[in-house]
């Protein structure tokens, strides 16, 4: 798993900031040769869920601090638009608390499009970044 963490953040735009509303932010571009797409799929390369998991990962571990490395828990997960090679995805993170605990609200973007959204919670045992 470490080479496509690398390859997640080797894709990072910019540094991932603090935005004004709180929310933790990066921008990312994966070309068509990304790890990633590999049989993801063959004719018609769609940037796979754990990518975007993982730059959300990415983002607010470079933000928070947090440990981004910790087992979670992935809930509400709604991908709405497949990411291609090429585009321009905006990943916007938000501390969320909710009956299961405290965890991490995502939200990924294209061209200001909505294209997936999902909490992270920590594993049970395991604390939230």
């Amino acid at each position: 798993m470490e080479p496509l963490r690398q390859a997640v953040r080797s894709a990072a735009l910019i540094a991932p900031f603090l935005g004004e509303t709180g929310a933790a932010v990066g921008r990312y571009r994966f070309d068509e040769a990304f790890v990633g797409f590999r049989g993801h799929f063959p004719d018609r390369p769609i940037l796979p869920a754990v990518v975007q998991i993982m730059a959300a990962l990415h983002v607010a571990g470079e933000v928070w601090k947090g440990g981004s490395d910790i087992p979670l828990s992935v809930d509400r997960a709604k991908f709405t638009l497949p990411i291609v090679p090429g585009d321009e995805i905006e990943v916007r993170c938000g501390m969320k608390r909710l009956e299961a605990g405290a965890g991490i609200e995502a939200n990924i973007s294209v061209q200001g499009k909505p294209a997936s959204s999902f909490l992270l919670f920590p594993a049970s045992g395991e604390e939230a970044p």
